[in-house]
């Protein structure tokens, strides 16, 4: 995948390739582990939240799908995949 190519929302996007990008924008987004979703958060700046996640080193997890929105939009995307998944 390009660098600065978005993904279709919830395309996986490997840890090593989303970091390569520049993913600084407000979106939903979900940690994958293995194919499986293990966390669905919301942040104002994506790439930013993402790294704070590896940091921390409080989730284990090796890809992100996300979901692109407005500010306003977030907790109620949030909600949507969180009831989703």
């Amino acid at each position: 995948m390009a660098k600065h190519r978005i993904p279709q929302p919830g395309q996986q996007v490997q840890l090593g390739d989303f970091l390569a990008g520049s993913y600084r924008f407000p979106a939903v987004y979900l940690l994958h582990l293995h194919g499986e979703i293990v966390y669905v958060g919301q942040s104002k700046t994506l790439r930013w939240r993402i790294e704070t996640h590896l940091e921390q080193g409080l989730k284990s997890f090796d890809a992100v799908s996300f979901a692109p929105c407005p500010v306003s939009q977030l907790l109620l995307v949030e909600g949507y995949y969180i009831r989703k998944h």
